[in-house]
């Protein structure tokens, strides 16, 4: 006996959809340091694991006493190197800091699909 009446839910396409997971695309971001492009690729669940474990280091920064330089270009090599496998240690010891940054904002935006969602934006944009 039901008591509620219940149906099962069916898909309605005509909803409008909020986030549409299946459009991002597994797909290499591209970036240019050192005069070598290098590429943010696609990562798995335990890349990600591992992207935010870097992130919880570099963050947990903030409350040390003293940091050492060293310390700091290796907590950004591993968030860095868990997304893109050409970066080397070298590397980040040459950025200045705003390169850190924007590399640190692209990862970031790569990983949470924000670069994907904006891509998809682009294609979406009528033409003049």
């Amino acid at each position: 006996m039901n008591i509620f009446n219940l149906k099962p839910a069916r898909p309605d396409t005509n909803i409008p959809v909020i986030s549409d997971l299946d459009a991002m695309v597994a797909e290499s971001v591209p970036f240019r340091f050192g005069g070598k492009v290098h590429f943010i690729k696609p990562i798995s669940v335990l890349e990600f694991y591992q992207y935010t474990q870097a992130l919880a280091k570099l963050v947990d920064l903030k409350d040390a006493q003293s940091v050492s330089g060293e310390e700091l270009v290796d907590c950004y090599y591993n968030l860095f190197k868990a997304v893109c496998d050409t970066i080397e240690h070298k590397d980040i010891e040459k950025m200045t800091t705003a390169q850190a940054s924007a590399l640190f904002a692209l990862t970031l935006d790569c990983v949470t699909g924000k670069v994907h969602g904006d891509k998809e934006s682009e294609k979406k944009k009528p033409t003049a």
